[in-house]
């Protein structure tokens, strides 16, 4: 009699500890993901900002020879 109602709080136990570990893995990809994106879109738009910046100073640079 003993054993049955230990082993049904074992299993409500383990069940719980299931859904906490598999909670806090789905959270922690989410959290590892977005992350990322935010680090790739800082670069794109360092890249982005610097392609324009050199774009211009380029146009900058021949207005300037086109006037001498």
């Amino acid at each position: 009699m003993m054993k049955n109602k230990y082993s049904k709080w074992l299993l409500v136990v383990v069940i719980c500890m299931g859904v906490a570990i598999g909670g806090y893995m789905y959270y922690s990809s989410i959290a590892i993901g977005a992350h990322l994106i935010m680090v790739c879109g800082k670069q794109i738009i360092k890249k982005n900002l610097m392609k324009q910046l050199a774009d211009g100073l380029d146009m900058f640079n021949k207005s300037l020879v086109a006037r001498s």
